[in-house]
């Protein structure tokens, strides 16, 4: 997906991770500008560990659809896992060029450092809502892919969200978005099929 800063992995949320991740992760953040490729690692607004990112694809769940819009996603989010507790992850409406898509930016360093943005959109699988995620994998053939959240509950506002992510390595062998979705709509009641529940909460 899209940048204009260099991408950074997201070190506020990387609290899940073990520690040799850890370390890799901030050897990608200090190095990027060595990197010259957009590291679009995020989950959006939630936690992230080493079996996430097992469950990249190279492909989506589906186009950006109006349908699938919701706008309610617009403004500031905080994740209650998050131990960094002044960071935030700013979402707004993404460019006309990219349309039915939503702009993210992620404030580290107690909020007053934008060290990543880039772009996401909802699919649907069934009446089950996902949030397709960019993800920069060296494995893919052209480096980069997706990640897939959940979402699992929502109040009436869609100001307090609960996510998990999708983290089954068959991702990777799927061909195509169709072949994605079937998968995901098999595997929907697997609890196995996902890792890694976050509660998400709006403050502005």
């Amino acid at each position: 997906m899209h940048g204009k800063t260099a991408p950074r992995l997201w070190l506020a949320l990387a609290n899940n991770c073990d520690p040799k991740t850890k370390q890799d992760i901030r050897q990608i953040v200090y190095f990027r500008d060595m990197k010259k490729t957009i590291l679009a690692i995020a989950l959006l607004v939630t936690a992230m560990s080493l079996s996430s990112c097992e469950g990249v694809s190279k492909y989506p769940i589906s186009d950006a659809y109006p349908e699938n819009n919701d706008d309610r996603i617009i403004g500031k989010w905080k994740v209650k896992e998050d131990s960094a507790k002044n960071d935030y992850y700013e979402i707004t409406a993404a460019h006309p060029n990219f349309r039915n898509q939503y702009h993210f930016k992620v404030w580290d360093r107690g909020g007053t450092n934008p060290s990543y943005e880039g772009n996401c959109y909802f699919s649907k699988v069934g009446v089950t809502r996902f949030l397709n995620i960019p993800f920069h994998d060296d494995e893919m053939k052209d480096g980069g892919g997706y990640i897939f959240l959940r979402i699992l509950e929502e109040n009436e506002a869609f100001d307090n969200v609960t996510t998990t992510t999708v983290c089954d390595t068959n991702m990777r062998t799927l061909g195509s978005k169709e072949a994605v979705k079937a998968f995901i709509a098999k595997n929907l009641k697997n609890k196995l099929f996902y890792c890694d529940t976050a509660h998400l909460y709006k403050v502005k």
